[in-house]
């Protein structure tokens, strides 16, 4: 089971889960999610509307804020695993599976042009990805690491292209 996060289209989930296109309304979200339960209301800063669900290890958020259709979706992985997240793809490297400096070797053997990482965060193209922090550091409070311990990226998230950008990454690539 993987959830494929797919550049100018949005995200494709295994069967018997829906694909879901950027553009469509919430009411076309919700009716393709509904047979598979679990689907709430969400709230997304600056949303015009947000659902969600969740799979194994993993939240899901879709939202609409700069269009009035689908333009975001976010995934999450969920602290306190008990099961083995689905994996999270982009362009077939799993997001999630890895540590970041492994996932950004990926994506930049793959022809994608990935700036450097910015306290944890990257924006490549029209995708975001975020360490929140998924490593044990903390649990250390009073001694200042030497190290930090490698980290793996617990947030993703893919927008729908801006009106005259490039929705595959690569294509920025000097």
């Amino acid at each position: 089971m993987t959830i494929d996060l797919v550049p100018g289209f949005g995200v494709r989930l295994s069967r018997p889960w829906p694909d879901l296109a950027f553009g469509m309304s919430k009411e076309d979200v919700r009716q393709l999610l509904e047979p598979h339960g679990g689907v709430s209301s969400r709230f997304v800063c600056g949303a015009e509307w947000a659902v969600g669900f969740t799979l194994p290890g993993v939240g899901v958020t879709l939202s609409a804020g700069r269009a009035s259709g689908l333009d975001c979706v976010s995934v999450v992985k969920l602290p306190l695993l008990t099961v083995e997240p689905w994996p999270v793809g982009f362009v077939g490297i799993d997001v999630f599976g890895w540590s970041a400096d492994e996932v950004l070797d990926a994506l930049q053997s793959e022809g994608l042009a990935v700036p450097e990482l910015n306290h944890g965060n990257v924006c490549i193209g029209d995708l975001r990805l975020s360490s929140g922090m998924t490593h044990s550091a903390a649990s250390a409070p009073r001694k200042k690491l030497r190290r930090q311990p490698p980290y793996s990226f617990g947030y993703a998230a893919l927008w729908l292209p801006r009106t005259g950008t490039a929705s595959d990454p690569r294509i920025l690539k000097g």
